[in-house]
C-alpha cells in the first residue's frame, strides 16, 4: 500500500505584492515585480486607481474622503470603540503596506520523511492550488498514492466533487491525519467524519502493534525541520530562496536514504 502526506509550511521570501504573481522582484527593497512596477504609484485602496501623492501610498481623493469621515465622526454621538472599529473595517479591509511575502511552501512527503516534491504557493493554500500541484507531480491515477494524508482533505474532497479533476483522485483515499482530525475538525462535520476519518479504514491500523500503519505526521515533522532556516531565508531573493531549499532538502533526503539502508 502506497502513502504520501502533503501540507504547507509557512516559510517564505519576498514576492510581488500582486496576488498570486510568481515573478521575482528586481531587488529586496521593491514591492512589485518589473511588469507590475507601475502599481507603486497607484493608490493602495481597493478600487481606487488614482495616482498617489508624493511620498505617499494614497491618492488625494482618499485623503479627502478620510477627512470627511473624521468630520462626520466628530458630529455624531459618541459610540463604543468596538462599534467604531466595525464601521471602519470594510474600508480598510485588504490594505497592505510595505513588502509582501509568498504564502507558503507546499510539501509532499513519504511516511519515512523523504520529501517527494515541493512547490511555492504565492497567494494561498487553497484547493485550486493544492489539486493542480498534486496532479502535476503525480500525473496519472496509477502514480497517485493509495492513501493521501492532508489536514484539509475534507475540503479537498468536497472541492473535487463534480469537477474533471476528480477522476485523477478516484483511486486515492483522502484522509485527515490523526493530530488534525482530533484537534482541528469539528465532530459535527458530517463529510469529514464519513469520508476522511482515519478510523474508518481498518487497513490503516495495525492491531498487532496497536499503532497506525503510516506516520501521518511526517509532513509536520519535516516542516519543523525546515522552519529552522526561516531566519536565513526571509531576506533572500526568490532565486536564492529556491536554490537554498532545493539543496538542503536534497541533502536531507540523501541522509535519510543512507540511514534507512543501514
Amino acid at each position: 500500500m502506497s502513502c504520501a502526506v502533503t501540507d504547507g509550511v509557512a516559510i517564505s521570501c519576498l514576492c510581488c505584492a500582486v496576488h498570486n504573481c510568481p515573478l521575482p522582484l528586481p531587488s529586496s527593497h521593491a514591492c512589485f515585480c518589473i511588469p507590475h512596477a507601475h502599481l507603486e504609484y497607484v493608490c493602495i485602496f481597493p478600487g481606487c486607481n488614482a495616482p498617489t501623492q508624493l511620498d505617499m501610498q494614497t491618492s488625494e481623493q482618499e485623503e479627502e474622503e478620510e477627512e470627511e469621515d473624521e468630520e462626520d465622526e466628530e458630529n455624531k454621538v459618541q459610540v463604543k470603540v468596538q462599534d467604531k472599529q466595525e464601521q471602519l473595517q470594510p474600508k480598510y479591509k485588504g490594505l497592505h503596506f510595505g513588502r509582501c511575502r509568498m504564502h507558503n511552501k507546499q510539501f509532499v512527503v513519504c511516511p519515512c520523511s523523504i520529501v517527494l516534491a515541493w512547490a511555492t504557493f504565492y497567494g494561498s493554500e487553497g484547493m485550486f492550488s493544492v489539486a493542480p500541484f498534486l496532479m502535476s507531480i503525480l500525473p496519472t491515477c496509477k502514480a497517485m498514492p493509495e492513501v493521501l494524508f492532508f489536514d484539509n482533505n475534507c475540503t479537498l474532497g468536497q472541492y473535487l466533487i463534480g469537477r474533471p479533476e476528480a477522476k485523477h483522485f478516484k483511486e486515492t483515499v483522502l484522509v485527515v491525519d490523526v493530530f488534525h482530525y482530533k484537534t482541528k475538525h469539528a465532530d459535527n462535520n458530517v463529510y469529514c467524519s464519513t469520508h476522511c476519518n482515519l478510523a474508518s479504514f481498518p487497513e490503516l491500523y495495525d492491531l498487532a502493534s496497536e499503532t497506525w500503519t503510516f506516520n501521518s505526521s511526517a509532513c509536520k515533522q519535516t516542516n519543523t525541520w525546515i522552519c529552522k532556516y526561516q531566519g536565513q531565508l526571509q531576506e533572500m531573493s526568490a532565486i536564492q530562496f529556491e536554490f537554498f531549499l532545493d539543496e538542503v532538502i536534497k541533502a536531507r533526503n540523501e541522509a535519510i536514504v543512507e540511514g534507512l539502508e543501514h
